[in-house]
């Protein structure tokens, strides 16, 4: 119940917490810390009294001020317990930490994976991957999609094996151990062929998203998508394939990215053991997308058709539970402008949260929400979502909900503070012990619960952005400024 080892959760990436969150969170929140590293961008991992969270490096900055840092903190106080910079590699840094027992695992946009002693940060291995992407004679690369330079996905653990997608369309598994470190169990390497001068393969890049482990039929599957917009369903014991299917193909239809097919990333199990793929444009803020449900034993709908259903709208970080999924969802630019009920009504399509059944049809929705990336998180019958606008957008944006998992009324709304005007964010909520953590761009973790913390500005041990902005140095510099005064009049 205090623990949160891999991001949303489990290797399902199922955002369900056996935990319990809080019907009554007070502002200011418990405990908040910020950085002078850059952006919060993984998941906030937490095992027993520990926290852990990497940071993108400052991207404006130069030399070992562009590295990106991985941080171990108390998560009762904030305090850092241990802290190690990373070499500056090919982008942001928005995978997410893996706890293995006492080990815990970081894959960088270096194209390394670390191994850290989780309790002192002493690095005990690196997995160095090299890069191998299909090309042509002149060196670009020849699928369709976008391209990523990143190195390795967001990586999950299940029965003794991790997993993880890369860059350049490999996905592996390895297993990890103290003493002998990293030993590979496989590697997948999909069909990247040419026949007649085009590409005629399925390998496509694998950017940030983890893959997602399921029990189908008491086998072990693995199922990840790519910017070439497959989804692949492989053993999780061998590598082998079991089928692959491209389930999004928007070619010049494209907005954002012109010619790519889009990405197929976002895959959710439900409850019956169908598979929700939440298919975009690929662009970071999506303008066009839907969502599929397959059977998780072929990609198919019914007697080979292409789908259970499908919904005309952008879904994401569905959470599967109570025989339905919540989801947040928003319209997409050319997809529909209202929803079917489970009651044979239609609901109009704003940007909120939803719960669906298994049939994709609406049970309740809730009030509209400005934008959401994160993906869902539901403890003890709460849904909570954390806001990707920044706070200077409040009360559209900037915030943390909790919603009523029973009928989609809000329970309560805070303001994540401090913020910017650019403390945008992706983290998703993690629920521990009546404690809600969660990150942003402002380069800052935030503790929310029902305990009253620091104001903002008082200290607190926070380090803030600009240490310019600490009322110890403004006091400084008004003394030296009354000074220069008094020589100037007196002298």
């Amino acid at each position: 119940r205090n623990s949160w080892t891999m991001h949303r959760g489990d290797s399902s990436s199922s955002g369900l917490s056996d935990s319990y969150g809080t019907a009554d969170a007070v502002a200011p929140m418990e405990w908040y810390r910020t950085y002078t590293t850059g952006y919060v961008d993984s998941s906030i991992i937490v095992a027993g009294d520990l926290l852990y969270h990497t940071t993108g490096g400052d991207y404006e900055g130069s030399g070992s001020n562009r590295n990106p840092w991985v941080y171990c903190l108390n998560r009762l106080t904030g305090e850092v317990i241990w802290q190690f910079m990373m070499t500056y590699g090919q982008g942001y840094e928005v995978t997410s930490p893996l706890v293995i027992g006492d080990m815990l695992i970081v894959a960088a946009t270096n194209w390394n994976v670390y191994c850290f002693d989780r309790y002192t940060g002493e690095v005990l291995h690196t997995l160095k991957l090299e890069p191998d992407y299909p090309v042509d004679a002149e060196g670009d690369v020849l699928w369709e999609g976008r391209t990523f330079y990143t190195g390795a996905t967001t990586p999950v653990y299940d029965s003794g094996a991790m997993y993880f997608g890369t860059a350049d369309g490999h996905v592996m598994a390895y297993s990890v151990t103290r003493e002998a470190g990293f030993v590979q169990l496989w590697d997948y390497n999909p069909d990247d062929s040419v026949v007649g001068g085009l590409y005629a393969g399925v390998k496509g890049c694998f950017y940030f998203h983890a893959p997602v482990i399921a029990d189908v039929d008491g086998k072990k599957m693995l199922f990840i998508g790519s910017y070439e917009g497959y989804v692949y369903a492989l053993e999780a014991s061998t590598g082998e394939a079991v089928w692959v299917k491209r389930m999004i193909d928007l070619g010049d239809a494209n907005v954002p990215h012109k010619g790519t097919p889009g990405s197929a990333a976002g895959i959710t199990v439900l409850e019956n053991g169908k598979l929700i793929v939440d298919c975009t444009d690929g662009g970071m803020s999506p303008q066009d997308g839907y969502a599929v449900c397959v059977d998780s034993r072929t990609g198919e709908g019914p007697d080979g058709t292409d789908c259970y259903w499908r919904i005309d709208a952008m879904i994401g970080g569905p959470v599967s539970s109570d025989g339905g999924f919540y989801a947040y969802v928003q319209p997409s630019g050319s997809g529909a402008r209202s929803l079917e009920c489970a009651d044979g009504s239609e609901v109009d399509l704003v940007s909120a949260v939803y719960f669906f059944n298994e049939d994709g049809k609406v049970v309740w929705r809730s009030q509209g929400y400005g934008n959401i990336k994160a993906a869902l998180t539901l403890a003890d019958g709460i849904i909570y979502c954390n806001d990707y606008s920044a706070g200077e957008f409040w009360p559209s944006g900037g915030g943390v909900t909790a919603i009523s998992a029973e009928d989609g009324s809000q329970i309560w709304r805070l303001r994540l503070s401090p913020y910017t005007d650019r403390s945008y964010s992706m983290v998703s909520a993690t629920v521990i012990d009546g404690k809600i953590y969660v990150g942003n761009d402002y380069g800052a973790v935030y503790c929310i619960s029902e305990i009253a913390g620091p104001e903002y500005g008082d200290g607190g041990g926070i380090k803030l952005g600009n240490g310019l902005l600490h009322w110890s140095w403004i006091l400084l510099i008004l003394a030296v400024l009354g000074c220069l005064v008094f020589l100037w009049r007196f002298y």
